[in-house]
């Protein structure tokens, strides 16, 4: 493929920019795939690259997209006092209208997956897979964000509503959807309910499930643009891109110390109030941080202990551990 050719007109010319330059919210191929809902990826075979007249009529479509939710907004919130004055009387035609509005998605979505069956039909060249990942997209109108399911698009909506009207009843935690809350629930009550089919071990959360599966597979589909590197997780693999741009925008209050999650600043701050939340359960030892725990009960309660001591009946799961016990009888 033409390295030098814009993606978007394919043009051949010298005044190219990068289409994935930048951080994923300011990409060139972000901004195009949310607008136009296509996919472009890097690596894809395609050109990576895009013209400057294309870019500059894609900053004008931006702008005037936000024009016009700029002017929608203000014209509601002048409106919005006669808009409430009139509440009571207009709530039943307002009922009737969602009604129909939700008839004519559904005969809608109907129509579009009889044309999607089509096309499928008619175009062989085109992979059915990937064409059914590209018609099951859904599109936030709020934000333009693409999400890959219905469910995702569901649970994308609800960051954008301020108010939280589910709790836990154990802990008090709040979420917007019953969904997570469901799923949050599981973390107290120890439900398990995936299990992977190669191996029986069992997930709180279907997400769990999928990601463990790409441990049997090898799958690693999130490619860093900047270097080799790939990942199996998306959170991963954002942290790695953090790594390459140096952004660090969680600070601790007390030294001032910058981190790239907030994770990251939650264990700092512990060293600061010399808090130990994490609590073993076999000899009560208390941790700063869940990995420090994680640690203690692999490496000193492992009932799989492989490395038996020459002088004593001891065991041991790492053989520095090891070495250095049996340093001690000798210096006896």
């Amino acid at each position: 493929m033409n390295e030098n050719k814009c993606r978007i007109c394919l043009v051949s010319t010298n005044l190219l920019l990068s289409l994935f330059h930048g951080s994923e919210s300011t990409m060139i191929s972000s901004k195009i795939m949310n607008l136009a809902n296509i996919e472009i990826y890097p690596h894809d075979g395609l050109p990576a690259t895009i013209c400057v007249s294309c870019t500059q009529k894609l900053d004008e479509c931006i702008e005037f997209i936000n024009l016009c939710k700029k002017s929608d907004n203000d014209l509601r919130n002048k409106t919005s006092n006669v808009i409430v004055e009139e509440k009571n009387i207009g709530s039943k035609n307002n009922d009737s209208e969602l009604k129909l509005s939700s008839k004519v998605i559904c005969i809608l979505d109907t129509e579009v997956t009889d044309v999607t069956q089509k096309v499928s039909a008619e175009d062989h060249t085109i992979n059915t897979s990937e064409h059914r990942k590209l018609s099951q997209k859904q599109q936030c109108f709020t934000c333009g964000k693409l999400m890959s399911s219905r469910f995702r698009l569901k649970t994308h909506l609800a960051t954008h509503i301020k108010e939280k009207q589910h709790s836990c009843t154990y802990c008090k935690k709040q979420f917007t959807i019953i969904e997570n809350l469901n799923a949050h629930m599981r973390t107290h009550t120890g439900e398990k309910p995936y299990c992977c089919d190669t191996c029986g071990e069992r997930f709180a959360q279907s997400s769990g499930l999928i990601v463990h599966k790409r441990k049997h597979t090898g799958q690693t589909p999130y490619q860093c643009v900047l270097c080799p590197r790939s990942f199996q997780t998306i959170g991963n693999f954002k942290y790695h891109i953090r790594v390459h741009t140096g952004e660090r925008k969680f600070d601790c209050n007390t030294c001032g110390r910058a981190f790239i999650t907030n994770g990251d600043l939650k264990q700092h701050i512990a060293t600061h109030s010399g808090e130990k939340p994490h609590i073993c359960s076999i000899c009560g030892v208390r941790f700063s941080r869940a990995s420090n725990l994680k640690r203690h009960v692999i490496f000193l309660h492992n009932e799989e202990k492989c490395l038996p001591c020459n002088y004593c009946p001891s065991k041991f799961a790492r053989k520095i551990d090891l070495l250095k016990h049996e340093k001690c009888h000798r210096n006896k």
